[in-house]
C-alpha cells in the first residue's frame, strides 16, 4: 500500500487592488459570502488540512484511475477573540434571521441577545475556536473521542502560542463546546512576562498544537501562522 501525507494550510492573500471588504464597510453590510470568507480564510481564520493518499485500493468509490483515494482531516481555526470574527458570526445570524425585515422590537431583542458576543472583554485572553471534520466517516468518532477527553493539563506540554520572538506561551484553558458539533476552544493569556504575546514589532502569531494519530494519518505537531500586518482592523492589531 502506497501512503503519502501532505499538510496544507490555507493562507489568506489580500486583494491586489484596494482595501478588503472589512476595511471598506461596516460589518452590518457584509454579505453571507463575505462572512464565510472571513470565518474560513482570512487574517483571523485558517484551515489546517491533513491529507493522506491511500492505494492502490482497487476501483472503489472515490478512487482515481490508479486505484488511489485520499483521506483528510481538516481543522478550521479562528481567532475568536478578534472582533472581526465575532462580527462575522453576528452578521451571519442577521442574514439568517432577515434582520432588515424585523420590527424595531424584534431588532432590539436580537441586538440584546448578540451584544455580549460583540462586546466581550478579551483584554486578558486570546481565544481560538477550532472545529474539525473529515471526509472519511470512520475517522469522525476517533477524532471526537480524542478531543473530548483532552484537558488543560494534558495539553499544556504541547499547545502554545508564540510571537516572532519564538517564546512559547502555554495554554491556560481548554474547553469543549458541548452544544456545537466537533468544536473546542484553546484559551491563552494575552500577556506573558509583562508584555503582550503579540506586539506591533512581531511579524506573526503562531499556534502550535499536537493532533492525534488516526489510522493512516500520523499524529504530529501542527503549526498555524497568522500574519501581524494583515490583522490590522481599524487602528489596531486584532487578535
Amino acid at each position: 500500500m502506497a501512503l503519502g501525507l501532505s499538510v496544507f494550510v490555507c493562507i489568506s492573500v489580500p486583494a491586489a487592488f484596494g482595501a478588503d471588504f472589512w476595511e471598506k464597510k461596516d460589518y452590518t453590510k457584509w454579505s453571507e459570502k463575505e462572512c464565510r470568507k472571513l470565518l474560513t480564510d482570512s487574517p483571523w481564520a485558517k484551515q489546517y488540512v491533513l491529507t493522506r493518499t491511500v492505494g492502490p485500493v482497487g476501483l472503489t468509490r472515490g478512487a482515481n484511475s490508479l486505484g488511489q483515494s485520499t483521506r483528510s482531516v481538516t481543522y478550521q481555526i479562528q481567532l475568536f477573540s478578534a472582533l472581526p470574527i465575532r462580527q462575522a458570526i453576528v452578521r451571519q445570524l442577521q442574514i439568517t434571521q432577515n434582520y432588515e425585515r424585523l420590527t424595531e422590537e424584534q431588532k432590539a431583542q436580537f441586538d440584546s441577545q448578540t451584544e455580549a458576543l460583540l462586546t466581550a472583554d478579551n483584554s486578558e485572553v486570546v481565544v481560538l475556536n477550532i472545529s474539525y471534520m473529515t471526509d472519511y466517516q470512520p475517522y469522525d468518532l476517533d477524532l471526537a473521542r480524542y478531543w473530548q477527553i483532552q484537558t488543560t493539563d494534558s495539553l499544556k506540554s504541547s499547545t502554545y502560542l508564540k510571537g516572532s520572538d519564538g517564546e512559547k506561551v502555554p495554554i491556560s484553558n481548554y474547553v469543549v463546546i458541548r452544544d456545537a458539533q466537533r468544536v473546542f476552544r484553546f484559551i491563552f493569556p494575552r500577556k506573558h512576562r509583562d508584555r503582550e504575546i503579540l506586539g506591533s514589532e512581531d511579524k506573526s502569531l503562531v499556534l502550535e498544537f499536537e493532533y492525534p494519530h488516526i489510522d493512516v494519518i500520523p499524529g504530529k505537531l501542527g503549526f498555524v501562522e497568522f500574519k501581524t500586518k494583515k490583522m490590522l482592523f481599524g487602528d489596531k492589531i486584532e487578535y
